[in-house]
């Protein structure tokens, strides 16, 4: 396997700066001091007053970044008992609060879209049957929509998040203006079947 870059100090330290008539190197190590140090020495850190070092963690492509976040954070309570007295990490920013709170947001809407379903087809069309056509559409949408973002390799990011929570709403809106609309097609018309009533509705 060939090395990539060099990482240790002593590594550094071997390399040839120049080769003497007689065959003899001249180290790296022989003309000056090295050690592990800070990339930038402008930038100085604290935290609540104390000093402290920053340490950014990036994401590699195709990475879920809600469990990527999970792990650090269990890996570093994990490596928090190893820590010497006086030494402890908090975590400042993390982006995949944003994705949590989003999907948390998911939920309530679709809690509230169920609700609200329930209330406006129940009392306002009396019909138990009619009402629980919505609550079954809008599951059923949300699923074929979950299926088709995997089939088509995307993932579930704040992106498509908003947009669910934003289709949710339109399926419920839907919903109800159809039942409505295919209720009043059949009192109009009694003699149409369901089926009859539902083609006209959606025309």
């Amino acid at each position: 396997m060939t090395k990539g870059r060099l990482i240790t100090p002593e590594e550094f330290g071997a390399i040839v700066l120049r080769v003497g008539a007689d065959g003899e190197l001249l180290y790296m190590r022989d003309v000056a001091r090295i050690e592990l140090g800070a990339r930038s020495e402008d930038i100085a850190v604290t935290f609540n007053g104390a000093p402290a070092v920053a340490i950014s963690t990036y994401l590699a492509p195709g990475t879920n970044a809600v469990r990527a976040s999970g792990e650090l954070r269990a890996a570093l309570e994990d490596l928090r008992r190893l820590f010497p007295a006086g030494l402890d990490y908090t975590v400042t920013y993390d982006t995949t609060a944003f994705v949590d709170a989003t999907i948390e947001s998911v939920k309530d809407t679709l809690i509230e879209a169920f609700v609200l379903v329930v209330l406006v087809v129940f009392i306002f069309l009396g019909n138990l049957r009619g009402t629980l056509i919505p609550m079954i559409a809008v599951p059923v949408s949300l699923i074929a929509t979950v299926a088709v973002l995997l089939a088509l390799d995307y993932s579930l990011n704040t992106v498509s998040l908003l947009a669910m929570v934003l289709a949710i709403g339109i399926v419920v809106d839907d919903a109800i203006v159809v039942v409505e609309n295919v209720e009043r097609i059949l009192r109009e018309q009694p003699a149409l079947s369901p089926a009859e009533a539902i083609k006209w509705a959606m025309a």
